[in-house]
């Protein structure tokens, strides 16, 4: 067989090269001894292959390549940006049309006069018997689905029947954005059933679709569905169970959510009861050694000794960082597993005492008017730390005023000693001399706080009687007025009892 030829000495290199562009033809120029030393060393190559391209032709067709793609998105952000002026334009020219004062007949023959915005204005509405018609009616129904679906819109869960009040509202003037709905009563009369009956349904269908599966695992729930909080699952689950799982005897031996098996008053301990100064009773156990990470609240009354409401929140602090954060939380809630609730669902001291000013104003034991302690009610705490120390530092840090109904509180440790005669020097001791059984987890504060209501209700039914302890000095917030002479820490003890 003969060796193949090389390129130059083809007879079809010309009609070969036609085909070619520059680059390939300077490429091949330039590696020409290289080819023929190839076709020495292999004379059975054949005599037309692939020939690659150097790296310097490589690097400027990627150069080029990147320098198109950054035009081209630089082109797009333009377009972008002028498109968004336009848009931003034209929504402040019909805002201005949409201001002006147009009037038309009030409803079922009303001599009053309504403003309406000119007809043309983007997202005018027609109604008829209360219900949108037109071409925006249905982006306008589609509308409120997506803002019911909007998870930033409304927390759902939590304290349901407010929050769903205050969502309504906020969704309403999201959509007095779009519309006008401001001066039309038709309106209102639509949109606020369909939006709770979308609220409700959607409360429905996440029970549905998530309670059999994974209805105690809270880290869970936020990942599914943003408008529930972790920990707030629970209120879901509460309700669950008043619906379909109350009868399950294998599910509440395994859960227990409800206060009132826990608080429950038979009528025999009512027999002894004695009749009190105060009404109501809220049983308070802080945590947190630095800061306040935990404030829950029990209420009982104190003429029936039943469990009346709860009000519980976790407590973010103020002056740590978030690292110093981690490493408490983890230590103090770790254990118990639900580290995880409280970085979900901690709030500031401030909003925790907005929050339980409103809850306990709905009560009634406390007017803001007022500035004075609450009304028909008292604070009991197992000691004199949580209200006497522990509150004014907390205000301290968070910069703000002691509030009034923190100025007297009773020590259950006093009360105890006095009725019984015994000295005890915390809930665990009360409750082993009590024969009470311990609920729940030590140091968590909702579950010690049930337990020192329990202490509280066999209190009660033993005929005890609840009175002020201590009073802060109101000229003097930090110096603080014992009330009983025999108290756990000075005194002997003393046969007669309080």
């Amino acid at each position: 067989m003969d060796p193949p030829q090389h390129r130059d000495a083809s007879p079809d290199l010309d009609n070969a090269r036609d085909g070619f562009g520059d680059d390939e033809i300077e490429h091949e120029m330039m590696s020409g001894s290289s080819q023929s030393e190839r076709a020495c060393l292999r004379p059975w190559t054949p005599s037309v292959y692939h020939i690659p391209l150097p790296e310097k032709a490589i690097a400027l067709q990627k150069k080029c390549d990147r320098n198109f793609k950054i035009r081209r998105d630089y082109i797009k952000r333009k377009e972008r940006a002028i498109k968004q002026r336009l848009d931003k334009a034209m929504a402040d020219l019909m805002r201005e049309r949409g201001k002006k004062d147009y009037e038309k007949p009030g409803r079922h023959g009303s001599e009053e006069k309504t403003k309406v915005p000119p007809k043309g204005y983007r997202a005018i509405l027609e109604w008829k018997g209360n219900i949108p018609v037109g071409d925006w009616a249905v982006r306008f129904n589609n509308l409120i689905g997506c803002l019911i679906r909007d998870p930033c819109s409304i927390n759902i869960a939590h304290n349901f029947e407010e929050q769903e009040f205050k969502g309504i509202k906020e969704i309403w003037v999201k959509l007095m954005d779009h519309y006008c709905l401001e001066d039309n009563p038709e309106s209102w009369d639509y949109v606020i059933p369909k939006m709770a009956k979308l609220i409700r349904g959607w409360k429905s269908a996440l029970k549905n679709r998530y309670f059999t599966k994974i209805s105690t695992d809270w880290k869970r729930i936020y990942e599914l569905d943003k408008r529930v909080y972790p920990f707030n699952w629970m209120t879901l689950i509460i309700e669950w169970e008043g619906e379909k799982k109350m009868d399950d005897e294998v599910h509440l031996e395994k859960f227990n959510h409800s206060y009132l098996s826990d608080l429950q008053a038979n009528d025999s301990d009512v027999s002894n009861l004695k009749s009190q100064d105060l009404d109501y009773i809220l049983v308070l156990d802080l945590e947190g050694k630095v800061e306040i990470l935990e404030f829950p609240i029990v209420m009982i009354d104190c003429r029936t000794m039943e469990f009346v409401d709860s009000f519980h929140r976790f407590v973010r602090p103020t002056e740590m960082g978030q690292q110093r954060i981690n490493e408490y939380i983890k230590g103090k809630y770790g254990k118990f597993g639900i580290d995880r609730v409280w970085h979900d669902t901690a709030i500031p001291f401030k909003d925790v005492i907005m929050e339980f000013e409103t809850w306990v104003s709905n009560h009634h034991l406390w007017k803001k008017e007022s500035e004075g302690p609450l009304h028909g009610a008292a604070f009991v705490t197992c000691g004199n730390w949580d209200i006497k120390t522990k509150i004014p530092q907390q205000c301290k840090v968070s910069k703000m005023k002691i509030p009034p109904y923190f100025m007297e509180w009773i020590n259950l440790k006093d009360v105890y000693l006095n009725f019984y005669n015994r000295r005890a020097t915390g809930m665990m001791t009360m409750m082993r001399e009590l024969e009470i059984p311990v609920f729940g987890s030590h140091h968590l504060g909702i579950d010690d706080t049930k337990n020192i209501a329990r202490v509280v209700q066999r209190l009660l039914s033993d005929g005890a009687l609840l009175k002020i302890t201590a009073r802060r000095i109101s000229s003097d917030p930090g110096d603080v007025k014992f009330l009983f002479k025999n108290r756990i820490r000075c005194c002997p003890i003393s046969s007669n009892r309080a």
